[in-house]
């Protein structure tokens, strides 16, 4: 079951934002994998 691709922009620039936002490293590298399995899918 694949995601509609206007909810996987949305979430896509949720995480960058994300991203962008936290110093974390731990948060970052979780962040950094699901924006790679979004792009995968």
């Amino acid at each position: 079951m694949s995601t509609p691709v206007a909810d996987r922009e949305s979430l896509e620039t949720h995480l960058l934002k994300a991203l962008e936002n936290t110093k974390d490293p731990e948060a970052r590298y979780h962040i950094r994998e699901s924006l790679q399995k979004l792009q995968i899918e």
